[in-house]
């Protein structure tokens, strides 16, 4: 199986973490397509995607996205790489903390004055 991890930042370094431990540790593939560049370096030396030709490819070939966040799911795409085409495929949307801290705009209420 081909699992494709799509993130906009490092997430505490999961994404790549999840890649690296699916590689080491199963029969399956994993590929990290992730927007901006790693910011502390890349302590596992994973390599990961951005390029609108090389995320198309491994888009196709996968078998399984799993989204880290909702940005990309949201905006669906990669940069300028438009993903409808693949969002057919099996996914899974994994927050990393709450859903206020994805987008947290949506789940404020009012405040009321005293």
């Amino acid at each position: 199986m081909n699992i494709v991890h799509l993130t906009d930042t490092t997430v505490a370094y999961m994404p790549a973490r999840f890649v690296d431990l699916i590689n080491r540790y199963t029969k399956h593939n994993a590929a990290l397509v992730q927007v901006r560049p790693f910011m502390f370096g890349n302590p596992l030396n994973i390599k990961s995607y951005n390029a609108p030709e090389d995320v198309s490819l491994l888009l196709e070939k996968a078998d399984v996205l799993h989204f880290h966040g909702s940005t990309i799911f949201e905006r669906e795409a990669v940069g300028k790489l438009d993903i409808k085409p693949w969002l057919h495929k099996p996914h899974v949307l994994h927050y990393h903390g709450s859903p206020q801290r994805e987008a947290p705009a949506r789940y404020q209420r009012p405040r009321e004055t005293l």
